[in-house]
């Protein structure tokens, strides 16, 4: 599941149109998985980014299809090269 189960729960007084996810701690489990994903562990966050950068480069014709694009892009999630480039 992406959101994890065992998030704390959060409820703002007086405001009866609110959700039940801190999310304080879901931001926090978003960016962990977003870095997660960026050092090329496979989750939902890696197959988002394959998805979109695949598209960008065969959209810019940077790659001819979206196979060789979605190719490339994982061969460069999964060195793990992107995360240690951003640190």
């Amino acid at each position: 599941t992406p959101i994890p189960d065992d998030l704390p729960s959060s409820k703002i007084e007086g405001d009866e149109i609110t959700g039940t996810v801190d999310t304080v701690a879901l931001a926090k489990v978003a960016a962990e998985s977003g870095l997660a994903a960026l050092a090329g562990r496979v989750g939902p966050s890696y197959d988002a980014l394959l998805y979109i950068v695949s598209l960008c480069l065969w959209h810019l014709q940077r790659e001819p299809t979206l196979v060789s694009a979605s190719k490339t892009v994982r061969q460069i999630l999964d060195s793990g090269k992107v995360l240690a480039r951003l640190h």
